[in-house]
């Protein structure tokens, strides 16, 4: 009996044992500061009352969950917080824009929509920033002028860390149209910097994103303010005019189609970004309004580590060019982009065409005849060896080894 009680009083200890480390230490901190991922301590908003609210409110340790609804606000989130929804991204919708102020926030489960604005979400030298599982539709239709930027994350007021954007759905994006164009914008699905930043971005994974329907004004070209402008999918824009860069960015397994404007980039690496990595992706349709074209799937652009970043394991289809650099650093460049192991549309791969710029480029025979039936190459980029057939992508296809 006496074995039976001490038995039963050792097992009572480590159960208050354990129970007292949990309270104390529920999550291992991340960076210095704790993870708002791991901990499950959020609760439901009541119906009826305001996402920001809810924010306000200290009784929502670390996590607001959103019932489903409308909700027509624009919401600052000024804490460390998970903001979910209860049900998914087709069932709450906020219309209006995030902006975050704080680090360690996540975005997760909704539909976004802001026809009369010009952003989704918004956040300016804050870590530990993770957009996921949302779709993200309508932003900017009702504008008349000015850039529509989805999602932005810049560096101006500070260095940023860890940022992840993943598995979110955009379309219907739209720059300012006026014509005759007067402050017209361009638009894309994600920005990430500032031209003039001066503060490096770090940690930061673009993947398994959905982008299409991405439309800028497309009226001829006037001045800076005045006339068509670019249609981007994703560009990277740190250290074009100032010192920052995006240091080993990886943008991976995103789809991105349909994209019209003066001139639209899929994927634009118009900054200073050692280290990229642009793995998986599907790039087709790209549509512009200059002649030559000024359509690309991947455009370099004020990117002085062009040389250290690698495009490879891409689809390129029904488009003008695969992957080209600014002639402007031409005389610069001294070095060969590797685009290699990538699809260029056509079993032969990659074709030759006359650039914006009025140079006949791409693979030719001495003769000046076109080898290749695929989307163009331009000059610099190594392409070979080529697929001759599409990479088949899967949601969390894994790298090939070595690669990372």
């Amino acid at each position: 009996m006496r074995k039976t009680i001490t038995l039963l009083t050792i097992l009572l200890l480590v159960v208050f044992m354990i129970g007292c480390e949990n309270s104390i230490n529920p999550i291992e901190p991340l960076n210095g500061k704790q993870s708002v991922e791991n901990k499950s301590l959020g609760k439901l908003m009541p119906g009826g009352g305001t996402i920001q609210a809810a924010i306000n409110d200290p009784s929502y340790i670390d996590e607001v969950m959103v019932p489903d609804g409308i909700y027509t606000e624009n919401i600052t989130i000024n804490r460390s917080l998970r903001l979910v929804s209860e049900n998914g991204a087709n069932s709450t919708t906020i219309v209006g824009k995030i902006t975050v102020t704080a680090d360690n926030v996540e975005i997760s489960g909704f539909k976004i929509t802001n026809p009369d604005g010009n952003y989704a979400i918004v956040s300016d030298g804050f870590d530990d920033l993770k957009i996921s599982n949302n779709i993200i539709s309508g932003i900017g239709n009702n504008r008349t002028s000015g850039n529509t930027h989805s999602i932005v994350v810049t560096s101006l007021a500070g260095a940023v860390s860890n940022v992840t954007i993943e598995d979110n759905i955009f379309s219907d994006i739209h720059g300012g149209e006026n014509d005759p164009a007067i402050s017209n914008g361009s638009a894309s699905a994600i920005v990430i910097g500032h031209t003039n930043a001066n503060f490096d971005v770090t940690g930061l994974v673009i993947q398994r994103n959905i982008i299409t329907d991405v439309n800028a004004s497309i009226v001829p070209w006037a001045s800076q303010s005045k006339g068509g402008k670019g249609a981007y999918g994703i560009i990277l824009s740190v250290g074009a005019n100032g010192d920052g860069q995006i240091v080993n960015p990886q943008i991976l397994n995103n789809n991105i189609s349909d994209l019209e404007g003066r001139w639209a980039h899929a994927i634009g690496l118009e900054g200073d970004t050692p280290g990229a990595q642009v793995y998986f992706n599907d790039i087709s349709y790209l549509t512009d309004y200059k002649d030559p074209s000024d359509a690309f799937a991947v455009f370099f652009e004020d990117n002085a580590s062009a040389s250290s970043v690698s495009v490879n394991y891409n689809n390129f289809s029904n488009l003008n060019c695969g992957v080209s650099v600014h002639p402007k650093h031409w005389p610069l460049v001294g070095f060969e982009i590797d685009a290699t192991n990538n699809w260029w549309g056509h079993a032969s791969g990659p074709g030759g065409a006359t650039t914006p710029w009025g140079e006949t480029t791409g693979r030719v025979n001495k003769k000046g005849k076109i080898i290749g039936k695929g989307v163009m190459v331009a000059p610099f980029i190594e392409w070979d060896p080529y697929l001759n057939q599409p990479i088949k992508h899967t949601k969390h296809n894994p790298l090939p080894p070595g690669l990372l």
